[in-house]
């Protein structure tokens, strides 16, 4: 024992008798928060306790000097290796070592000398001492002790180089990583030492190991035969598994192994799984600790993880002219057949079928998302694949439908997806409006672009009401061209200002647009915002989303998270959900809405899937086909306004379709417009004579048919009079009508020639238009769905018109890249030179700017005039410094004149359009108006 006149060593600490005042009041402290006991003869303080206190508190209780110290330690065989021994010894401040120490606890006495070992140094060498009394067998007792001792040295510890490149981590815990296709591994967690946390509470996981040793480690942990308490990572890394962590990884590890329905049940609710399977081992607390449960969906729409698969709705309209083509080589006699590609059905050749298959098969092996077939955006995965796979496999039996994915032996591949209350039978799910904190108004001090026109600062004010109003979320339908873009980049940063200021946690942004639209996002953002604009982007599409994907589930979510705006594409979002999923979003942007038309889809479902403060469905089209197209599109920004799909399709839709009741289609738009505050819906036309736009004037080219083709007409005609009259016969009486309308004959391999022109109306009256339009030194966008006559007119068009370079062309067989080349090319070309673009209305009708050119030929006629506004809305907008001119040439049978089916058509169509911008209506045309569209056609005949 050793002793002193105011303390005396004993087993395990002190017994301390102070003479001054100030010692005695450092005890009376301890006994106070009861770290010490007083005894008979004195207060005992332990060594831990002492290795705690500050050099002042030593002299105040007179006990003996900190010593000033510093620790060497060193290893000798491998760390991994039976044969491994820690040494360790005390270094003076000029590195020479303390000879003939003899510690007792926290007390070492050198020669003469007392020092006292204050922590670290005490809890270093206490470690140690536990270490080296382990068993030398016990590799996971001595992996954790030195994981320990690890986090205790200080910076200027000694260690030798083979311990000072050891990595080792600790799992104090771990998640789940799940796979789209029911697969899974754990994620490693550590609870981060270096955390300020408040007493009583448990620091926040971590992932404990990089992205390659986390690879490494999940190999590793399936190919054990079961859950190890550690792990040599290579490269000096170590992972360390607590005894109870290791019991739950068990669990995990033999879930990894069973069929994809018993992980389905796993992946459902793992918590109770390992509860019940753990049973009395671990507590429940403990067991809360171990696995963390990272929200793999945050929205409460969201009822489970399961396999989608398509709905048949009895609620959705379809009556539309699916039958139709919407881009087809109509003159050269293609046989095609139609096949369900992704959300889509698409009609395409068959002898295509070969080359689409290749085109997706490289696609897939690049990385990219996504194919462009007509106009169509084809989705780039597995399940498209597989759909080719079996058309080409059957091409010699075109009539026989294709195998649909899914189906029989497919069922086990299916990956696990959200699913969502879909409100189409019943109203399941209704978002709640919360008021928000801030006030509306104002210019946000980012915008660059300060003039906004007045219809475009009332979008924006009607943007930032409905945010404080608590809307969950709204559709802004503006006519294309009106600054939709623009509108809603303001909004945006008016919402950054919103979060800066704490008037909103801050979170991130998301923007989902089709593929060719994404970089325009881009460009509006550095035009009208100030640098740095939105702030950090994360593109989550193409290779950079392959980038994303590498990492782990929790850093992917937490990059996302932290993010300033992401963007995606639609078939990424469709395809890659549970990469957006897990994220808390402050906005969510749908551009060119109309991809989440379908209410079945799951494009759709997957949209609706987001959790969000606010949504903004955006298009210019909120009504294709059917007034479902609304439903849909309301569902997503504020659902339950509408209620259920089967009360909205009572209540409106069929009323209005079916029955022709416009009172009902004017109440809907009352209800969407009046009756919610703000507005759930903004729709501004150009029609409104809103500031900004150009002038616009529509020319009605009526041509003559020559003989050739008034004669094959007349022919077509009466070949379909004398059909059975069933719907079949008369749908196809009216494509004979229509394709003859424009030629009379197929194209041969001479394609269009000065005879080809003078044998039809319609190029008649086109080319003497573009001969007025050449002459003024203006230029000219020619719409026509034929993909054969597109073809023929570059190289006539170039020839007559004496044109330097071949006219371009857009259509859905060109990409995306190539289709942004061909718009920069158009409208960088001298202005005063003539110049003309062929376009496919489905492919270069949607989110391109052509303002270089002022005239729009529809020379060809689309049976939806929204389609066709849309191409006129490539030069019909803000930004157009001329006055633009639309002209629609018509073909008149010599003998029916205003029966004529160009003359009848255009009547219809203009109906539809006039009624459509009254009230929501669909402006396609039905079944039972192209019978009454062939009535018309053959009266007289």
């Amino acid at each position: 024992m050793v002793e002193h006149d105011s303390w005396v060593r004993r087993e395990g600490g002190f017994l301390l008798q102070p003479r001054h005042q100030t010692g005695k009041a450092i005890l009376a402290t301890l006994l106070q928060d009861g770290d010490a006991a007083e005894l008979s003869d004195g207060v005992f303080v332990s060594d831990e306790r002492l290795a705690e206190f500050a050099a002042w508190e030593l002299r105040a209780l007179e006990l003996p000097e900190a010593g000033p110290f510093r620790l060497e330690i060193r290893g000798e065989g491998p760390i991994a290796s039976n044969g491994f021994k820690l040494k360790s010894r005390l270094l003076r401040h000029d590195g020479k070592p303390v000879m003939g120490g003899n510690r007792d606890g926290v007390l070492l006495k050198s020669g003469s000398r007392q020092y006292m070992l204050l922590d670290p140094l005490y809890s270093i060498l206490e470690a140690i001492r536990e270490y080296q009394a382990l068993d030398p067998a016990d590799t996971d007792g001595r992996f954790a002790r030195w994981d320990a001792i690890k986090a205790l040295l200080p910076e200027d510890a000694v260690v030798d180089q083979q311990l000072q490149t050891i990595q080792l981590v600790r799992a104090d815990a771990f998640t789940l990583d799940v796979k789209e296709d029911a697969s899974f591994d754990p994620v490693l967690l550590s609870r981060g030492r270096k955390q300020t946390v408040l007493e009583g509470e448990q620091p926040e996981p971590d992932e404990a190991l990089p992205d390659a040793h986390h690879q490494t480690f999940t190999d590793r942990f399936r190919r054990m035969s079961d859950a190890g308490g550690h792990y040599a990572l290579g490269g000096g890394w170590y992972v360390v598994v607590p005894e109870q962590t290791r019991r739950a990884l068990s669990v995990v590890h033999r879930k990894q192994k069973e069929p994809g329905a018993a992980r389905q049940a796993f992946i459902a609710n793992p918590h109770a799984t390992l509860r019940d399977e753990l049973g009395e081992e671990i507590d429940e607390e403990v067991l809360e600790n171990l696995f963390v449960e990272q929200p793999r969906f945050l929205s409460s729409r969201v009822q489970c993880l399961g396999q989608w698969h398509p709905k048949l709705c009895a609620y959705v309209s379809n009556k539309g002219n699916q039958w139709l083509p919407e881009e087809a080589d109509a003159f050269s006699g293609a046989h095609t057949v139609g096949v369900p590609l992704g959300d889509q059905f698409v009609t395409l050749p068959l002898q295509d079928a070969p080359d689409l298959y290749e085109q997706v098969r490289g696609a897939l092996e690049d990385g990219r998302e996504s194919v462009n077939y007509q106009g169509t955006s084809v989705p780039v995965n597995e399940n498209t694949l597989k759909t080719l796979s079996k058309l080409v496999a059957n091409k010699s039996k075109p009539d026989k439908p294709p195998k649909e994915p899914g189906t029989d032996d497919d069922e086990e591949d299916e990956e696990l997806v959200p699913i969502v209350i879909d409100n189409l039978e019943e109203l399941g799910y209704a978002a709640t409006r919360p008021r928000r904190a801030g006030q509306p108004g104002g210019i946000p001090a980012a915008l660059a672009t300060r003039h906004l026109y007045p219809h475009q600062q009332a979008g924006l004010s009607w943007l930032q009401t409905a945010w404080v109003e608590g809307m969950p979320g709204v559709l802004l339908a503006d006519d294309m061209g009106l600054g939709k873009t623009l509108q809603t980049l303001a909004f945006l940063a008016w919402m950054q200002e919103q979060m800066e200021s704490g008037e909103h946690p801050r979170k991130p942004f998301l923007l989902v647009a089709p593929t060719g639209l994404l970089r325009n996002w881009e460009a509006e953002e550095e035009t009208h915002l100030v640098s740095p604009g939105l702030g950090d982007l994360i593109r989550a599409y193409g290779k950079e989303l392959a980038e994303l994907e590498a990492d782990g589930l929790h850093r992917r979510t937490q990059r996302l998270q932290e993010a300033d705006w992401v963007m995606t594409t639609y078939e990424t979002l469709r395809d890659r959900i549970h990469t957006f999923m897990p994220v808390d979003w402050a906005v969510v942007g749908f551009d060119e809405a109309q991809k989440i038309k379908n209410p079945g889809s799951r494009m759709t479902e997957m949209a609706k899937s987001l959790q969000s403060d606010f949504v903004i469905t955006i298009t210019g089209t909120p009504v294709e086909n059917s007034l479902s197209d609304l439903w849909s599109l309301m569902d997503a920004s504020h659902a339950g306004l509408l209620g259920s799909l089967k009360e909205f399709r009572d209540t409106y839709q069929k009323p209005a379709e079916e029955d022709g009741d416009t009172d009902r289609a004017r109440a809907l738009r009352a209800l969407l417009e009046d009756e919610v505050h703000p507005p759930a819906i903004l729709r501004r036309l150009k029609d409104d004579h809103l500031e900004g736009l150009p002038g616009k004037s529509a020319h009605e080219l009526r041509e003559e048919m020559p003989p050739r083709q008034a004669e094959a007409y007349s022919i077509a005609l009466h070949k379909g009079l004398q059909g059975k009259g069933t719907q079949g016969a008369v749908l196809e009486a009216i494509q004979h009508l229509r394709k003859t309308s424009l030629l009379a004959d197929s194209l041969d391999e001479t394609g269009v020639t000065d005879e080809i022109v003078d044998a039809s109306a319609r190029l008649r009256a086109t080319m003497r238009a573009l001969d007025e339009i050449q002459a003024k030194g203006e230029k000219a966008l020619i719409f026509v769905e034929y993909l054969d006559l597109q073809e023929a007119l570059i190289p006539y068009l170039q020839q007559r018109y004496n044109l330097a370079e071949q006219p371009l062309r857009i259509s859905g067989r060109v990409g995306g890249n190539e289709r942004k080349r061909a718009v920069d090319a158009f409208q960088s070309r001298p202005v005063g030179q003539f110049d003309v673009m062929l376009l496919s209305p489905k492919a270069g009708g949607v989110g391109l700017t052509l303002t270089a050119a002022n005239h729009v030929i529809h020379l060809s006629r689309w049976w939806n005039p929204a389609v066709e506004d849309q191409c006129t809305d490539r030069v019909y907008r803000i930004g157009q410094e001329r006055d633009i001119h639309i002209y629609y040439p018509m073909a008149l049978h010599p003998e029916l004149d205003e029966n004529s089916f160009d003359l009848t058509l255009h009547r219809l169509l203009e109906r539809k359009r006039d009624l459509s911008r009254q009230v929501l209506t669909p402006p396609q045309v039905t079944q039972d108006e192209l019978a009454d569209l062939w009535r018309q056609s053959t009266s007289g005949a």
